[in-house]
């Protein structure tokens, strides 16, 4: 038994000297580390630009204004950053890298088109409603991709997407600006 051990140990090291190691760097594959910096830096703009509009949004009605639309364009950088990465290396693969900027694109239309609703036709009227659904919208702009990347693409290029993480946290963005639209709890006071 510990000749048949040894005979495969000996394989595989045979296996291995087969290849030198300029073979083994030249068929290695470079993955750009950029769209993960996008969503890490799209995270760290929504989250300071939401603390600093919490923080000093009371100090007068102008501010208020003024840090009520950084709060947006923070919700709107973080759609666009959040959904870089997974569409970038999702559709990385030859095949189908045309659909993944596809669907970034339609992601950071979507987004431009709500930023654009909510800090230029109803900043004004604060009309709340508007300005969630029109995010509502943008968030949601990312199903087609999911989607796609989910049940299209084949099992060797994508491995194991599961669409329910997303699908959770989709549910609860759209709760989310259902409650701020409501302004609740506020309104029940």
């Amino acid at each position: 038994m510990m000749q048949k051990l040894n005979s495969s140990n000996d394989l595989k090291e045979q296996d291995l000297r087969i290849f030198d190691e300029s073979e083994i760097n030249k068929s290695a594959v470079y993955v750009p580390r950029w769209p993960l910096l996008i969503h890490i830096a799209a995270a760290i703009i929504q989250m300071g630009a939401s603390a600093y509009y919490h923080l000093y949004g009371t100090i007068s009605c102008h501010e208020m204004k003024f840090l009520r639309k950084y709060d947006y364009g923070g919700i709107c950088i973080m759609i666009c950053g959040s959904t870089t990465a997974p569409f970038y290396y999702g559709f990385m693969c030859d095949d189908s890298f045309f659909w993944g900027k596809v669907y970034m694109a339609q992601v950071y239309a979507c987004c431009l088109f709500a930023l654009y609703v909510t800090l230029w036709k109803s900043a004004e009227t604060a009309n709340l409603w508007v300005n969630a659904i029109s995010y509502i919208i943008a968030g949601y702009s990312t199903v087609p991709g999911i989607y796609h990347l989910t049940y299209w693409s084949p099992p060797e290029q994508v491995h194991n997407m599961a669409m329910w993480p997303w699908l959770g946290g989709g549910i609860l963005y759209a709760i989310g600006a259902i409650i701020y639209a409501a302004k609740i709890p506020e309104s029940l006071l």
